[in-house]
């Protein structure tokens, strides 16, 4: 049972059908989308638009912890960027041209 609307949508925007523990419970074609435990079409890895510039300090190291590994792990149009703590879905920036 799907229990609320922010839950039952896939990273992109579809409404799943169905709840899961691993991708051997969804439809064939289909994955567990593991931050919601729903199945999900999977979405092309790479999403439109570039990152964020990031500019990193002399002798930084990161301290955070990841969020993503990429961007089909985010939601809507959102990317998987590295920021000063670590992966974090982020808007795309608007190209120039």
């Amino acid at each position: 049972m799907l229990p609320d609307a922010d839950r039952v949508l896939c990273p992109n925007d579809l409404r799943a059908q169905r709840t899961c523990l691993t991708n051997s419970d969804c439809p064939e074609s289909q994955e567990c989308y593991k931050p919601k435990l729903i199945c999900c079409f999977p979405e092309s890895s790479d999403k439109a638009g570039m990152c964020p510039p990031l500019v990193i300090p002399e002798n930084w190291s990161q301290t955070g912890e990841n969020h993503c590994s990429q961007d089909s792990d985010c939601q809507g149009t959102r990317k998987c960027c590295l920021t000063l703590l670590g992966t974090r879905c982020l808007l795309p920036t608007l190209s120039s041209c």
